[in-house]
């Protein structure tokens, strides 16, 4: 009989390439793995791998038995949701991914709810850049976790990993008080059409297109003594169906689902450009917010001259506080804004949502974190 921890390994080293690779996402050694996929091919009674040098490759036999262990690995982890339902309580180890504004913002208050309605439940949370959320998640690293997707680094659709929104947030612009600008005569146009929306002392939300109603997001600028304590985040109001049918479905078409955030007008002058000469402040390279803000950058037309790479958002606005240079910003990493600090919204969007393996979507504990997640970001949106 094949051991079915073995076919994982030979399945990572399928995805991953390397056996380098697979040591990592499983946090052992390079020998370790090379042992279990030897101890593999024993069982098999077939080789599995052809080594040449240091690289390796699956020969046809090993690629059979890798794509066919997604489907063995789909099959136990339904037959373990199964199961679990027919348990009287939930039990066990729940381990949780999620990104460092998540964490400080949204997880706590579901973390106290599972664990005061679950307490057998023995939840592991871990902070990990949404980059890095998806192969944890298939590596079976984690069960569930919080990612995100910007209009600039829409999500990479994948069939094994089922997604659902619970969020959307505005984009900020962050500099030094000392540097508001005035508008220009295009902004100052658009707003009075309504295409851009205006200052105000009210907390800013983002109105999706066709939801008659809802706010619109402040945009001439806000300092941090006009910011509430809470920002809230907008309600996908006449969109949320359509747009979480779309990102549950394995077939899901994202460029759609990043088109529902709307779109900026080209006549009006992107807002970034009043800054195209600033020092910036972005993430490290390689992770999804680093990727957005060069992105949004080059939208408007420049690169950015990057100074400063932060990957704790509230370093970043104390760096931005200190005239070090202006960042991207979004809603729930204000939570922190130090004094001296504009906020200029702009027309582009952050989505978290919860994503977990397709297979594992009906486990009891996977669906009390979700619906955990929901009810703390519904609150969070309410200001709760």
């Amino acid at each position: 009989m094949l051991d079915v921890r073995k076919m994982h390994l030979l399945r990572e080293l399928a995805r991953l390439g390397t056996i380098a690779a697979v040591a990592e996402a499983q946090f052992c050694t390079p020998s370790a793995v090379s042992q279990q996929l030897s101890a593999l091919e024993r069982e098999a009674g077939v080789p599995l791998i052809r080594r040449s040098g240091r690289s390796v490759e699956l020969t046809a036999a090993g690629a059979d038995l890798a794509d066919r262990t997604g489907s063995v690995l789909a099959l136990l982890e339904q037959a373990e949701a199964a199961l679990a339902a027919s348990r009287t309580e939930l039990a066990g180890e729940l381990r949780i991914g999620a990104f460092q504004t998540a964490v400080r913002t949204l997880l706590p208050a579901a973390l106290v709810a599972l664990g005061t309605e679950h307490p057998r439940l023995e939840l592991r949370v871990t902070e990990l850049d949404p980059a890095q959320a998806p192969d944890a998640l298939r590596g079976g690293l984690l069960d569930i976790a919080l990612v995100h997707e910007y209009d600039y680094v829409p999500a990479e659709a994948d069939p094994a990993l089922r997604t659902e929104p619970v969020l959307e947030e505005t984009i900020f612009l962050a500099s030094a008080a000392g540097e508001r600008r005035e508008r220009t005569a295009g902004e100052q146009g658009a707003m009075d059409r309504g295409e851009l929306p205006a200052a105000s002392g009210k907390a800013p939300r983002h109105a999706i297109p066709g939801a008659a109603g809802l706010p619109v997001a402040d945009h001439a600028g806000l300092t941090a003594e006009r910011v509430p304590d809470r920002i809230t985040a907008a309600v996908l109001a006449d969109d949320r169906e359509d747009l979480a049918g779309m990102l549950r479905s394995p077939d899901r078409d994202l460029s759609r689902a990043t088109a529902l955030s709307g779109s900026r007008n080209a006549a009006v002058p992107h807002p970034l450009l009043a800054a195209q000469e600033q020092p910036w402040i972005v993430a490290s390279p390689g992770t999804l917010c680093h990727l957005m803000a060069v992105r949004q950058c080059q939208d408007a037309g420049f690169t950015p001259r990057i100074r400063h790479y932060a990957d704790d958002f509230a370093a970043v606005l104390t760096l931005v506080a200190a005239g070090q240079g202006v960042a991207l910003i979004p809603e729930l990493a204000l939570a922190d804004l130090p004094d001296g600090v504009t906020l200029t919204p702009l027309p582009a969007r952050r989505r978290t949502l919860i994503a977990c393996r397709a297979a594992a979507s009906a486990h009891p504990a996977v669906t009390a974190c979700a619906a955990a997640i929901r009810a703390a970001a519904a609150s969070y949106r309410a200001g709760g």
